[in-house]
């Protein structure tokens, strides 16, 4: 149903511009083979619900992964350690893709100190960056 309801509408509005970014806050996991046959598509949005790895295996180096880290990861850190494991687990799996990291849809008055917490978040995805940059 999602090549009908979905894919196969939105693909004459696509096909209008040079090259189109595909997803939002969706989980596409399973919608991933039908979302690849749009044929100017430069990069896709991997929400916190899509699974990542599935994401890296059927895009490699053929899109840039937009990848939005999972904000209950960030809310949820308990320290510095936490927020390091959490940036770098996902730049490991994507490592090798072209790829985009953002800190999303954080309710940041969820956080006890949202000024540090992001700042430990942008210093650690540096790093991480860093560290699986190809």
């Amino acid at each position: 149903m999602t090549n009908e309801f979905l894919v196969d509408y939105q693909r004459p509005i696509l096909e209008r511009f040079k090259y189109v970014e595909y997803g939002c806050c969706e989980n596409l996991t399973k919608k991933l083979d039908a979302v690849l046959t749009i044929p100017n598509l430069r990069a896709i949005v991997n929400s916190p619900w899509t699974d990542l790895e599935t994401m890296v295996e059927k895009c490699r180096s053929r899109y840039v992964i937009v990848w939005r880290q999972p904000f209950w990861e960030i809310v949820n850190a308990r320290d510095e350690r936490d927020v390091r494991t959490d940036v770098a687990r996902g730049l490991r799996i994507t490592q090798g893709c072209f790829r985009s990291v953002f800190c999303r849809d954080v309710n940041w008055d969820m956080v006890s100190d949202p000024q540090q917490r992001a700042q430990t978040w942008i210093r650690e995805a540096k790093r991480a960056a860093e560290q699986y940059a190809d």
